[in-house]
């Protein structure tokens, strides 16, 4: 969560997160345009106020190779991957919003195998946001 700090959706951490470890990972996966940096931080509201959370400060290295897709997907593999017990996948529906992408996650998908099931989805939305667009 990075509500309740000064960098809302720059950060993710929590408290039975070891930031260290998660970074470690994240950085291990090659993120294009990402490096992730190990950062606790005790939050002033939400649900973890007053608690010091660990976790990780997203740096964008480069913002034309950043994939937001990816690196919540990337995300989402590692915290299930890393904190089986403590992450919980069905709080995560409600920004997947597919429960297929939900199944594959907990299953011990790759990223790959993550993009190669939403890849006609997003084949079919890109034809049709085609007509809208403006610029």
């Amino acid at each position: 969560m990075g509500r309740g700090t000064d960098r809302p959706f720059e950060w993710i951490g929590a408290p039975w997160m070891d930031g260290r470890k998660l970074a470690a990972w994240l950085n291990e996966q090659n993120i294009s345009g990402l490096r992730c940096i190990p950062r606790t931080v005790t939050p002033n509201a939400s649900k973890y106020a007053n608690e010091a959370c660990h976790g990780v400060q997203f740096a964008v290295t480069e913002m034309s190779a950043l994939e937001p897709l990816q690196v919540g997907l990337t995300l989402a593999i590692g915290l299930c991957k890393l904190y089986p017990e403590a992450w919980k996948a069905a709080a995560a529906d409600t920004l997947l919003v597919n429960a297929k992408m939900r199944d594959a996650i907990v299953a011990g998908a790759s990223l790959k195998e993550l993009q190669e099931i939403y890849a006609a989805d997003l084949a079919a939305f890109r034809l049709r946001r085609a007509s809208v667009l403006i610029y």
